[in-house]
């Protein structure tokens, strides 16, 4: 049963979790956000699924790229089609957000307090010239 569970190690603190991968994000985001997990797959340009599909990238990049679990083309395919500019992109926007927007702030933190226990208390946006080593 051990042998299933993964560590996570977050800022501050080893956090022992189950193991987080792409459907796992999408169904904490889209529980919290009160949409259906189909939304994150369909082709909508409607802000609310928009957002809900950034976020979900968001979360993908920081809990699975950054640990090098998944590549940025993989979340892209997994969550919504889409590529890794896509994923990239919509990083880098949460990551503005965050910074700006104190409800769009909180709405993040809790979600990270849903998926890994902790709080979220400072991000950092990937610039287009660390794409390449990140992709390797």
């Amino acid at each position: 049963m051990m042998e299933n569970i993964n560590y996570i190690v977050y800022p501050g603190i080893n956090h022992l979790l189950k193991e987080i991968n792409c459907e796992m994000i999408i169904k904490s985001v889209c529980d919290f956000l009160c949409r259906n997990i189909e939304d994150v797959q369909k082709n909508i340009k409607k802000r609310e699924v928009v957002e809900l599909r950034q976020i979900c990238h968001f979360f993908a990049v920081e809990l699975l790229q950054r640990k090098k679990i998944e590549t940025f083309e993989n979340i892209g395919k997994k969550i919504g089609d889409r590529n890794y500019c896509t994923v990239l992109n919509s990083h880098n926007v949460c990551c503005d957000l965050f910074e700006f927007d104190s409800k769009f702030r909180s709405k993040l933190s809790a979600i990270n307090l849903k998926l890994t226990g902790t709080a979220l208390t400072s991000i950092t946006r990937i610039e287009r010239k660390w794409l390449k080593i990140a992709r390797e």
